[in-house]
């Protein structure tokens, strides 16, 4: 069976390399994260500052705090209370 001119080998083989290059790229943004901060604790240390930063965002464990709405906002949608051009029109 093809899909588009591919067979389904081709399209793992396709989604293989992708896999293997994000895998890459992810690898080698650990890698740049890790040098600079290494570089900014021996500028800390140059500097003198010694207070312990408590680390990294990717560290955290706690979940960020939900989004509070303000009184009277709704998230639902309704089309009732949707307003269009025609619906400010019609009120004036």
């Amino acid at each position: 069976m093809t899909v588009g001119g591919l067979t389904k080998e081709d399209i793992k083989t396709m989604f293989k390399d992708i896999v293997d290059a994000m895998r890459e790229g992810f690898g080698t943004c650990l890698k740049k994260i890790k040098y600079l901060s290494e570089r900014v604790e021996a500028v800390e240390k140059k500097v003198g500052i010694t207070t312990k930063r408590k680390g990294t965002s990717a560290q955290n464990t706690t979940p960020p705090p939900k989004p509070t709405l303000e009184p009277g906002v709704s998230n639902e949608s309704s089309p009732n209370k949707r307003l269009t051009r025609q619906s400010l029109k019609n009120k004036n």
